[in-house]
């Protein structure tokens, strides 16, 4: 199989882990490959193409090693947490608007998708939903309200509907390094802390709790989040310790230390090849972004050195390895010539200018001592 040693084959069970990929890429098809073929082996066929031959059986360990999440197993996700809010905080999804506003991480449709799935009824009830959807838009309507000099009744009526809740829910569907989870909780802390003045309510018993709901989370993010939000917020349906990490001394995907040593080498190689001696010009503001918040210089890791070898049925997450969903524009040089590299899980980028957002000058704006004392006003 791909001129790959018998016994390297045996030790790392290849054969049984690619036919499992096969088996459920087969049955829940990956969305990055827009209807053609679901045939795994075919797809380690064309990317190993364009790999130079010391690497090949590094390159085979770590596509068998690739953690699959279908439709199926992200949807029970969703319900896991569902049951453990009723079971915990006694949220009842049939009434979820009653007790809790309910806002997305960058996905404005994600509070309705999850809402169709768990069955969260009243999202069109505007008493009970004011349907901000993001924290953004949350944001946008704080700074209309200034800019109306607190005059738009409409808001100020959301706004005290808002007040009323038990919980702000924050939906996301990963959280793998943490970073945007990080900031939507900084900047929603911000917005309670003007809402509730600790001079016009009771500290702890009117102000409501900001709970972050996360399909999946990482062992990374975790550590990220740990000073910003306490562990027992945190609601999730699935967690991925540092052994799926590649770049972590505590991977365990592989049987043999050696074969996690040549993986990383193999990331080390498409990263310095893909991003360094060929750099494509459209990539470097995510490369500069990403060096920024101190992720390796040739993005062999991925988004900042998260490593994880996990491919999720919709996309593949920036946050696994580059050789495992980038799609250079330049062809690579390898033993057959010059080879355009085609990776087994093609990722579907949803961030490429990397603009930054205006929503912290917003709230730095807002939370100045000119409309700080309006929203205490507005509080009472």
């Amino acid at each position: 199989m791909w001129g790959l040693e018998d016994s390297f084959i045996d030790s790392e069970d290849l054969v049984a882990k690619i036919q499992q990929l096969q088996a459920i890429t087969l049955a829940d098809p990956f969305k990055g490959w827009h209807g053609e073929s679901t045939n795994f082996f075919q797809k380690i066929d064309f990317a190993l193409s364009a790999i130079p031959k010391k690497y090949l059986d590094a390159a085979v360990a770590l596509f068998a090693n690739v953690v699959y999440l279908t439709d199926p197993i992200l949807n029970e996700a969703w319900r896991e947490i569902s049951f453990l809010l009723e079971q915990d905080l006694g949220w009842d999804p049939k009434n979820g608007f009653d007790d809790a506003f309910i806002l997305g991480i960058d996905n404005g449709g994600l509070v309705n998708d999850i809402g169709n799935l768990i069955g969260i009824t009243g999202r069109e009830d505007h008493d009970k939903n004011p349907g901000y959807d993001t924290v953004s838009n949350f944001i946008g309507k704080l700074s209309e309200l200034v800019k109306s000099d607190f005059s738009d009744r409409s808001i100020i009526k959301d706004l005290i509907t808002i007040q009323r809740k038990k919980f702000w829910l924050l939906f996301t569907d990963n959280v793998y390094s943490g970073g945007s989870a990080k900031s939507d909780l900084e900047k929603l802390n911000s917005i309670r802390k003007l809402l509730f003045s600790s001079s016009c309510h009771k500290p702890q018993e009117n102000v409501p709790e900001i709970i972050l709901c996360a399909q999946v989370i990482t062992e990374q993010a975790m550590a990220e989040l740990k000073d910003t939000i306490p562990s027992n917020l945190i609601y999730y349906g699935l967690k991925f310790d540092n052994r799926f990490r590649i770049n972590s001394d505590s991977c365990a995907l592989f049987h043999d230390h050696d074969t996690l040593l040549e993986v990383r080498d193999l990331c080390n190689w498409f990263g310095n090849t893909v991003f360094i001696d060929k750099l494509e010009p459209e990539f470097s503001a995510r490369l500069e972004a990403n060096r920024n918040k101190g992720g390796q210089k040739n993005y062999a890791f991925g988004w900042r050195d998260s490593g994880y070898s996990i491919v999720a049925k919709s996309n593949s997450p920036s946050n696994s390895p580059a050789i495992i969903h980038y799609t250079p524009i330049n062809p690579i040089e390898s033993e057959k010539g010059s080879v355009y590299y085609k990776p087994p899980f093609p990722r579907t980028e949803s961030r490429i200018s990397h603009v930054v957002s205006n929503d912290r000058a917003i709230l730095t704006l807002l939370q100045s001592p000119e409309y700080k004392e309006k929203f205490n006003k507005f509080a009472e």
